[in-house]
């Protein structure tokens, strides 16, 4: 967990408008197979991150998809971070600020993103290595 973010980030970010319907935020993400997306506004800068959940809920209240834009419902909360500090600081970051998608942008370039689960994930394939690892003969490998 010491690696940096880069090696576990997604880097096939997709974007949406922050004048983009609900129903297009929703066309997207289910076209694109992601959970989240970051919301850019008219000049193509951060706004603020839209996931699934934050669709469902406004469905939920049964609110017209076609007349409510991203910026309306997305969260403002955004951490930003570069792609060289560590997993576990993005944990900690994520913990801290009680979030569960962190951007990795230098300056005003996304360069991906990394969800809470990206970060369980990784914990889990570096547990699954020290579990193989102790199973080796004491010898070392073969």
């Amino acid at each position: 967990m010491k690696n940096p973010v880069s090696v576990i980030m997604i880097t096939n970010v997709v974007s949406v408008g922050s004048e983009d319907s609900i129903e297009k935020v929703e066309a997207v993400m289910n076209a694109r197979n992601v959970s989240f997306a970051p919301v850019r506004d008219a000049a193509g800068k951060l706004f603020g991150v839209i996931d699934l959940q934050d669709v469902e809920h406004f469905r939920a209240a049964k609110k017209n998809l076609k007349t409510v834009q991203a910026w309306e419902i997305c969260s403002r909360r955004v951490v930003q971070v570069d792609p060289a500090i560590s997993i576990i600081e993005v944990a900690k970051l994520m913990v801290e600020k009680n979030i569960h998608i962190v951007v990795v942008a230098e300056g005003e370039t996304i360069r991906g993103v990394v969800s809470s689960l990206d970060i369980v994930t990784q914990y889990i394939q570096q547990e699954n290595h020290q579990e193989r690892l102790t199973e080796l003969p004491s010898g070392g490998p073969a």
